[in-house]
């Protein structure tokens, strides 16, 4: 059987690579250029094969001046004349440069062969490679230089081998204006001062071998907070100018999460030191270079005083995961970015294993549920998905993997591989698998044969491949034949509903619980099908009880699913918020009656989970928004019997909470009311509208608002003031004013699409405010909403602006997570045959494949939501009426 091994990738000739770079860069803020000096010492793979007479390192928005070969000998002797290299090419669309060395191979055995090269770059404003950030220190805005390389834009700081396997030690020195700062990913370890020029330049300890995508240096005005964990070790966290009080949440949590890892894998943290710096415009969330971590402002900082719990629950787990990237991905790296998974599902994963650990008053566990199983298996329903391990040929395609797959559904398998085996087997497997292959890069086999043999079980390397190789998911139908008797049937999940073409199989972990007995009973279904006899007066029956295992379960009768809904107490609030997950799912995509779905939903009429109502909360939206989108002759009047049978779900948890927080509100109790009433919101309570729009137009400031409810306060306030534009405009204000409070920006950006008033909306788009006002990492935030406006056809709306400023908007978003996102925003919504054939259409012809997958997607989506309103709608009206 073929391995992700055999195919074909565009990759530098293996002949010879690096061992060690030896890296000088000067930038010019005001020209924002700068100049880079790197000497590239390299060996041989095999001694007996020549190397080639010419040399190509990936290269991209660079200009080389000189390049000279020479080698030094182990004093750091030049022990040959210096070849001067005049014969550079420079190929753009594979982003190389090829150097002519006719003589390069003579260079290998006497001593250590060097090219040297000195060059000009851009400091770019695209957020990867070596970009400008600005950012407020009071009224006054001011540049930083900050680099971010994964996955393949190291290449746009310095011509390298910018690939996962070239590992290499690097030793950096940076020269920059006087009054600025600088940090890297190793201590400073020498500085001289220039008066004449202004500046400082400063020399780094050289790093652990590494690869490219993991080099970072930081240039600017910052302060930052310290700390010590109880091994020693240093971790400071970067702010901006005068607000250190916003990291100090991050800081403990980093001084407290680097500790648990380094006892969880037996393994100390290898580098002296540890920095965290808030980067104002990032893309990502945050990057995990070793020993700097980079962050979005609003996944470090936070004010302790005035943020929401999901803020805090959001910053504790990036910090978390970037931290666990210290071993997995930065001393065990993927060979090749097929196997990105063993990076960032195992992040992933640990991400909620070691914030749970610290903060188990959040249940952070049946969070990953919703938060990463759930969403794995909306993305994994289209055919359109990608497996975990996914062929990756060209550096092009690198960003699209980095998405529900590789981060949620692999970090649900891992759970599930937990649940099955326990957590002892897991982590003694991944101790052996760090301290074996430390320093360097692994495929997904070598993690595999690891865990077979720590475990003894050759199952499962069987299990896990039947999990990482193949697309999609399994839904089990499960048949009672008797009183004693059940049959499992296994076939894959699509949104787009039942497919007799597909085949796949899946080693599944399988287990239940009855109403005799609350401990899971465990099996494995190897087949299509499974027979399970239960023992006893089986009144009801559970399967997949914790949502442990990665797929849905179909009860193929109603009087099954009548005997678990009557019998909602006896489960956990994780069990029952899977039950609604299934039974929904299972609805919009054909393979359940969304009559009997909407019915079963009537026993949640006194749920007070926050997780089971989060859970609802989207789920109801799913039926609503067929609902709103339907051309019904009596259209007005089934939305409202839809919101009357909505709001008798969350109005006795809302009742109990009410608006005001409580001293003894537990986090829990925060975010359960923040669910709440934003659902009652969406679903017109006019009672809790009126009072909502009183509170609002009492304060002066958002700050005086409650930050859990914020969202809710603005949705009534642009909704129901009697001056919508009037309140637009006041909203609008507070995003404008909120320069330093990036959360709070975000928040504004998130509702102000929302707008009945479609003037108003306009003005969102407009250039002098989408393109200038809006940070570039936050743009979609602003037209996430839009797409969805309710008052007028915000997708029709959206896609218009879309496509009549294609060309502006693809040079103004010149960043490919960016594009990506706003691809889906302004098309996945839509839900009609003639939109289908528009989007398909102006796709056609577009040469984009760095987002190919998206428009895969996004052209899935839409047919998807076409099926939804022709195999759910009748039925939603019948339930109704």
């Amino acid at each position: 059987k073929k391995t992700m091994n055999d195919y074909k990738k565009e990759v530098l000739d293996t002949t010879v690579v690096p061992e060690h770079y030896d890296l000088h860069i000067t930038p010019n803020f005001e020209k924002l250029t700068f100049k880079g000096h790197v000497k590239i010492q390299f060996k041989k793979m095999d001694e007996n094969v020549k190397a080639k007479d010419e040399l190509s390192l990936n290269c991209l928005d660079i200009k080389i001046n000189s390049a000279v070969c020479y080698v030094l000998n182990e004093k750091g002797e030049e022990i040959n004349e210096r070849i001067r290299v005049y014969d550079i090419s420079y190929d753009t669309h594979m982003e190389r440069v090829t150097l002519k060395l006719p003589t390069f191979d003579s260079f290998f055995g006497n001593g250590n062969p060097i090219l040297e090269m000195e060059y000009d770059g851009i400091l770019n404003d695209k957020m990867k490679g070596f970009y400008k950030s600005t950012y407020k220190v009071g009224k006054e805005s001011k540049i930083m230089g900050t680099t971010q390389f994964e996955a393949t834009d190291a290449r746009r700081a310095l011509p390298c081998f910018d690939e996962p396997s070239r590992k290499a030690t690097f030793k950096l020195t940076l020269t920059y204006p006087r009054h600025m700062s600088a940090i890297s990913n190793t201590n400073a370890v020498k500085m001289e001062t220039n008066i004449e020029e202004n500046t400082k330049t400063v020399e780094y300890a050289q790093t652990p071998r590494m690869s490219t995508y993991l080099l970072a240096w930081v240039i600017g005005e910052f302060d930052f907070l310290e700390g010590n964990t109880k091994n020693g070790l240093r971790i400071r966290v970067f702010t901006p100018l005068g607000k250190t009080n916003l990291g100090t949440f991050a800081l403990d949590v980093a001084l407290r999460v680097i500790p648990l890892f380094e006892d969880l894998f037996q393994i100390p943290y290898p580098l002296p030191k540890l920095d965290l710096i808030a980067i104002a415009d990032f893309s990502a969330g945050a990057m995990e270079n070793w020993g700097l971590l980079t962050y979005r402002e609003t996944a470090l900082l936070l004010d302790p005083n005035n943020c929401s719990v999901a803020q805090k629950q959001r910053v504790a787990q990036v910090v978390a995961h970037e931290c666990s990237h210290m071993w997995f991905g930065n001393l065990v790296t993927m060979d090749w970015w097929h196997g990105l998974w063993l990076n960032e599902s195992f992040a992933r994963f640990l991400e909620y294993y070691a914030t749970n650990e610290l903060f188990p008053e959040w249940n952070l566990w049946n969070s990953f549920v919703d938060k990463c199983v759930v969403r794995a298996f909306h993305l994994d329903s289209l055919r359109s998905t990608h497996a975990i391990e996914v062929a990756c040929p060209s550096h092009r395609e690198v960003d699209e993997i980095f998405d529900g797959i590789s981060y949620a559904k692999g970090g649900s398998v891992i759970r599930q591989l937990r649940h099955a085996y326990g957590i002892d087997a897991v982590v003694n497997s991944l101790r052996v698998y760090l301290k074996r292959f430390a320093y360097k890069n692994t495929t997904t086999t070598d993690l595999f044969n690891v865990f077979a043999e720590v475990t003894k079980d050759d199952m499962i390397p069987k299990l896990m491949q039947s999990w990482t190789t193949q697309e999609g998911y399994p839904v089990l139908s499960v048949t009672r034949e008797n009183k004693h008797r059940y049959i499992l049937t296994q076939e894959r999940f699509f949104s787009t509903g039942p497919s007799s073409e597909d085949s796949s199989t899946w080693i599944i972990p399988v287990s239940y619980i009855t109403n005799l007995n609350d401990k899971p009973t465990y099996l494995t279904m190897k087949d299509k099908e499974l027979i399970i006899n239960v023992d006893g007066k089986v009144e009801w029956i559970k399967f997949n009880p914790h949502q442990t295992s990665f797929y849905r379960v179909r009860y193929q009768s109603t009087e099954m699913y009548t005997h678990l809904g009557e019998n909602l107490s006896n489960l956990t609030e994780i069990d029952r918020m899977g039950l609604q997950e299934d039974v929904c799912s299972l609805a919009l995509a054909g393979y359940l009656d969304p009559a009997i779905a909407l019915s079963f939903l009537k026993h949640y009429t006194n749920e007070e989970s926050y997780f089971v109502l989060n859970g609802l909360s989207q789920n109801l939206g799913a039926f609503h928004r067929i609902l709103r989108k339907s051309s019904l002759s009596n259209k007005d009047e089934l939305l409202d019997k839809y919101c009357e049978f909505a709001r008798a779900i969350f109005l006795p948890a809302f009742k109990k909470l009410g608006w005001d927080r409580k001293d003894t509100d537990s986090d829990i109790d925060k975010m359960l009311r923040t669910t709440v009433i934003n659902a009652l919101v969406s679903y017109k309570e006019d009672t809790l509208s009126k009072s909502g729009l009183e509170r609002f137009n009492k304060v002066k400031h958002f700050n005086e608002l409650d930050s859990d409810l914020r969202v809710a306060y603005y949705r009534l306030a642009l909704r129901d003031s009697e001056d919508k534009e009037a309140a637009f405009k006041r909203i609008r204000h507070d995003f404008l004013d909120a320069a330093d409070e990036n959360i709070d920006r975000v928040r504004i950006l998130s509702v102000l699409g929302t707008s009945p008033v479609q003037s108003c909306v306009e003005s969102l788009v407009a250039p002098e405010f989408i393109y200038e006002k809006v940070p570039l990492q936050d743009v979609t935030y602003a037209l996430s909403p839009i797409s969805q406006n309710r008052y007028f056809d915000g997708q029709s709306f959206i896609w218009n602006w879309f496509s009549t400023n294609f060309d502006e908007i693809q040079k103004n978003f010149d960043n490919q997570w960016i594009r990506a996102h706003t691809i889906k925003i302004a098309c996945a919504g839509f839900a009609s045959n003639d939109d289908l054939k528009t989007v398909e259409s102006f796709f056609a012809n577009k040469d984009m494949p760095t987002v190919k997958k998206t428009i895969a997607q996004a052209i899935e989506s839409i047919k998807m939501n076409i099926l939804l309103e022709e195999r759910c709608l009748n039925s939603i009206v019948d339930f109704l009426q």
